[in-house]
């Protein structure tokens, strides 16, 4: 069963060494941290699904901490092997009791997202280890750092908010969080485009990466929608072409806009 590590969660306590690099809070509020306020490995109240296999996902991908322009992605269709391998390491993660252990704060670590077709996610991110300081007017000055070959299994089931978090050991998936999934999957811009374009010639906007089964491209002059252009994404790669007016006007006020399943960005090309 993928995942069946939850249901050993709480057998074991091994703690382990941490990396130098930390990450540092700005002083916050007086709150409780300690034993007591860490998150615990939950047992399953449920089995986590039959086994996946790597046809049953969708794609596997990284996030960065807070907003990135960078894409990391594997699919299914060409990168099975890796997938599968991957899987792999999730399974045999070790769980442990976590004590003194904490989960990231959201967003503000590097994770890896294993999404399945069916909708569920499994998502792994390194365990943090944290101390406070507390000032005198109360505050707490919060800083968190890896905990070496330490991480975070949350499952993220497909049919409801409901998610499941252990506490695991396993150096694979650690280093592969860390810096290993470069060789796998090398971060790439998702989108690609030009910063000017000239009236009567051709140009294009390209993205990589992607999540996304089509990509739009929209071009305008303030409200006035000029040009749009659609491409259907394979395995994370897309490409719009088009052709500016010959009569179109030089200026600073036109935008290029870009829509993915995912989201997308606006950008402010100069027509010369």
């Amino acid at each position: 069963m993928l995942l069946s590590l939850l249901l050993a969660a709480c057998q074991s306590g091994a703690t382990g060494g941490e990396r130098p690099a930390a990450q540092s809070y700005a002083p916050v509020p007086s709150v409780s941290v300690g034993p007591s306020a860490e998150p615990k490995p939950q047992l399953a109240s449920r089995s986590l699904n039959e086994r996946a296999e790597a046809s049953d996902v969708k794609w596997v991908y990284m996030t960065w901490p807070l907003r990135s322009d960078l894409a990391a992605t594997l699919y299914p269709d060409r990168d099975e092997e890796r997938i599968s391998q991957l899987i792999g390491w999730i399974e045999a993660a070790r769980p442990i009791e976590g004590a003194g252990l904490a989960s990231p704060i959201k967003d503000h670590s590097m994770a890896v997202n294993v999404e399945l077709q069916d909708g569920r996610l499994i998502v792994v991110r390194p365990a943090w280890r944290c101390t406070t300081t507390k000032f005198e007017m109360g505050n707490v000055n919060l800083r968190c750092e890896d905990a070496f070959d330490r991480v975070v299994i949350e499952d993220h089931a497909s049919e409801s908010s409901r998610v499941e978090t252990v506490f695991a050991e396993s150096s694979q998936l650690y280093r592969f969080i860390d810096e290993d999934y470069k060789v796998w999957m090398p971060p790439v811009q998702k989108y690609e485009y030009p910063e000017k374009l000239k009236p009567g010639t051709a140009f294009a906007v390209s993205g990589h990466g992607s999540r996304s089964q089509s990509a739009t491209v929209t071009l305008s002059k303030g409200d006035a929608v000029l040009w749009t252009g659609k491409s259907d994404v394979r395995d994370g790669e897309w490409k719009v072409e088009g052709k500016l007016p010959d009569a179109l006007a030089s200026g600073k006020d036109y935008s290029l806009k870009i829509q993915t399943d995912e989201g997308g960005t606006t950008v402010y090309p100069d027509v010369e």
